[in-house]
């Protein structure tokens, strides 16, 4: 746990009695912590398919760490990651999105989480613009794939402890009115204000 997000490696070097030295290559990959997206499909009873690729930035994914998770609201509908697909020599996601008659024509969002960095993306577009769930409907496939391009928008999560009130981030935030509004609004709270 104390080690930072990467991929790192290292060789051991033994040597034995006899001055034979054997040498262990040692890889060790890091990610941030999972998020909780799964899909019981116990719970469902209709599906469709979405077959895409993943762009961050226009840059595409080929992580298969990776995490493509889609939502109804707040529900967690469909989990997927980039899967190499040597005859077109690129990677795609194979989703299986689930339902109920509840879910039908009802929008689908989509977040990525990215196993490298530990980033959460909310804000992916796609190349079809309005995704909504329709029984056994097939969206996209290798030659034409959905695209889902990642905006460069980080979600991000902080779990506090009882009694904590109040966080500090490393992050840069455009809009210095939102500062302002803060300081605004604890003219006549605020204690003390530093930073």
């Amino acid at each position: 746990p104390q080690i930072n997000i990467g991929t790192y490696e290292a060789s051991i070097v033994l040597t034995g009695t006899n001055n034979v030295r054997k040498i262990l290559s040692i890889r060790l990959r890091v990610t941030g912590t999972r998020p909780d997206w799964s899909v019981n499909l116990n719970n469902f009873e209709n599906s469709m398919n979405i077959t895409g690729k993943i762009l961050v930035n226009n840059r595409p994914k080929e992580d298969t760490s990776d995490i493509l998770a889609a939502f109804i609201g707040d529900k967690c509908i469909g989990v997927t990651s980039p899967v190499y697909v040597g005859s077109n020599n690129a990677y795609f996601t194979f989703a299986d999105i689930y339902g109920n008659a509840s879910e039908n024509d009802k929008t689908i969002t989509f977040k990525l989480w990215e196993a490298s960095t530990g980033r959460i993306y909310p804000e992916i577009s796609t190349s079809n613009p309005n995704i909504t769930f329709v029984p056994n409907q097939i969206l996209g496939n290798v030659n034409a794939p959905i695209i889902f391009n990642a905006a460069d928008v980080v979600e991000q999560s902080i779990p506090l402890k009882k009694g904590w009130s109040w966080i500090s981030t490393n992050i840069t935030h455009n809009a210095p009115d939102v500062l302002t509004q803060m300081k605004n609004s604890l003219l006549d709270v605020g204690v003390l204000i530093k930073g």
